[in-house]
């Protein structure tokens, strides 16, 4: 069955680290949290922000105990012109102060479904994107396999809602006809071609692919979603279309909570407090178990993440049954969900409302806001979730702000690029299915046992296409620089050995042309102690953020 293949991809990474000694170290520092910042957001009746508060209006519990506030300061967001490509800063160490960036990112991951009636979906994030931004505002969007640059050039992002606004129709009815019935029980999962060809025009500005593939991060309840999923399979009536149908339902919903997952680990690294707009036709992702939005808020509220739900649909109606049966029941559990994830995130839920309405109050909601921090009395970092409360002196007040973090010592980067490139290699090595942003084929060679020590060598040809790499130009030579790492299994998909390596590319203008004629070609080699069974390739172009992949059976 299709749900057991490319299981290696996993177990790739999680036996990683037999050898991690060849891998490039982590471009970061451990460090206690010494700070823990909270962005608050006190709204009046009217969902306008409170200004006036002052320090001795806030206290702030953690799981149940009072805590001392040793930071507090306001943020009056005010427009600024930033600088041409400006991105994002990383996230650092929490010190002795807290200094929030006067401006905000968005992430608007857009979930499967028609987004545009009865809400107006894609109106709402068009008037966010061109209309309500501030200009030193981030923002980038998410839909299906795809994900844009975050960037200030709003006008850009504006256009793709436009064009994704356009293919949406057509993209899930031929989606949905090609997962229907049979073939999400039996088929890939994989995006099927003639599908990929429209969400790449759709990023696609004017013939430049302006996204790529990020692989979808790891869900912390992913074994219980197995689990379920195989006690449905072996349950299923196959001659019942509606239960097929209903399959073919919670798959999207997975995929949903994968993209969220996705998204929130796009920006768990940047500084500050994030926003992470979540649009659905359905409310929320609908899963059966209630565990899955509190493991989702619980990474979300650790990472500074708030998610902000915009359901698109309208109001679900009986026509399958009683209102607490079939389809209005998925409803309804979507909705207290996704309200739930709200609130325990610091975000803003709308549901059976206009998106123009929610976006207008989200972004008068999150203009100003107050910067809280705190030692926490419990210094014991023993990776447990800690609770925290907020309370406010102020009458008829609504506040918003994350209701937790996980107590362990941070992983904190200093260096974008290597940072980026072990981050986003590890998770393609995880991820089963391939990414494709960059072409790569493999083709492994092994000789052995040797008969002194009973060793294996291990060769394998790495071939990427170059016309997927992005060169730069310096003086007389064109420049490019590939990650590429190599993994090796066994037969039980445990790791036994792997390559990564960097190859710096500065060519003159006969190599370049030549380059452009025939495949970039790279060899790995390694001894493993056992036979090599599997093997999988990543290949990653930090100048352009893509990736590549490939899986092999050494036979």
């Amino acid at each position: 069955m299709r749900r057991q293949l490319f299981t290696v991809a996993a177990a790739l990474v999680v036996g990683a680290a037999a050898v991690a000694a060849q891998r490039p170290q982590v471009p970061a520092f451990r460090s206690g949290i010494t700070l823990v910042p909270i962005d608050v957001r006190v709204l009046d009746r009217s969902g306008r922000p409170i200004t006036d508060l002052t320090e001795d209006d806030f206290a702030i519990f953690e799981d149940g105990e009072p805590q001392l506030v040793a930071h507090f300061s306001k943020q009056a967001l005010t427009p600024v012109t930033p600088e041409p490509g400006a991105r994002p800063a990383l996230r650092r160490t929490s010190g002795l102060e807290l200094d929030p960036p006067n401006q905000r990112v968005f992430l608007i991951v857009l979930g499967r479904g028609r987004l545009q009636a009865a809400a107006r979906g894609f109106d709402g994030l068009v008037e966010l994107v061109r209309e309500r931004l501030l200009p030193q505002d981030q923002v980038a969007v998410v839909a299906y396999n795809r994900v844009s640059d975050l960037t200030t050039d709003h006008e850009r992002v504006a256009r793709l809602l436009a064009r994704l606004q356009r293919a949406n129709g057509a993209i899930e009815t031929k989606l949905n006809h090609h997962f229907a019935s049979l073939q999400v029980v039996y088929g890939s999962l994989e995006m099927p071609a003639f599908v990929q060809t429209l969400v790449d025009e759709a990023f696609a500005e004017p013939g430049v692919l302006l996204a790529r593939e990020l692989p979808p991060a790891g869900i912390p309840d992913g074994a219980q979603l197995d689990a379920d999923t195989a006690r449905i399979l072996d349950a299923l009536d196959l001659g019942d279309l509606d239960a097929t149908d209903n399959l073919a339902e919670r798959q999207r919903s997975v995929d949903d909570l994968r993209n969220l997952y996705m998204g929130i680990e796009y920006l768990r690294y940047l500084e500050g407090e994030k926003h992470l707009i979540f649009v659905t036709e359905f409310g929320f992702v609908g899963l059966e178990r209630a565990e899955h939005a509190k493991s989702l808020a619980a990474v979300a509220a650790d990472a500074r993440v708030a998610i902000s739900p915009i359901q698109t649909g309208g109001l679900p109606t009986a026509w399958a049954g009683p209102i607490f049966m079939g389809r209005p029941w998925k409803h309804t559990t979507a909705y207290f969900d996704g309200r739930n994830v709200a609130r325990l995130t610091g975000g803003l839920a709308s549901f059976y409302r206009y998106a123009s309405t929610a976006v207008r109050r989200l972004d008068e909601a999150t203009r100003f806001s107050y910067s809280l921090g705190y030692y926490p009395s419990n210094n014991l970092w023993d990776g447990e979730y800690r609770r925290i409360r907020v309370e406010v002196k102020r009458a008829g007040a609504t506040v918003h702000f994350r209701q937790g973090y996980f107590a362990r010592h941070d992983l904190v980067p200093y260096e974008r690029r290597r940072f980026l490139t072990y981050s986003r290699v590890l998770s393609a090595g995880a991820w089963a299915l391939p990414i494709r942003d960059i072409p790569v084929s493999v083709a492994p060679r092994v000789e052995g046992p040797t008969p002194d020590s009973g060793a294996f060598d291990v060769e394998v040809d790495v071939t990427i296409d170059p016309k997927a790499i992005l060169f730069r130009e310096e003086q007389d030579r064109h420049v490019a620089s590939l990650d590429v790492a190599v993994f090796v299994a066994e037969a039980n998909e445990s790791v036994v050995g792997e390559t990564w390596e960097t190859i710096n590319l500065r060519l003159g203008e006969d190599s370049y042309a030549r380059l452009a004629r025939e495949p970039l070609v790279y060899t790995a080699r390694m001894k493993t102690a056992v036979s090599p069974r599997h093997v999988k390739a990543v290949v990653y172009d930090y100048a352009a953020d893509r990736l590549g992949t490939a899986t092999a059976r050494i036979r």
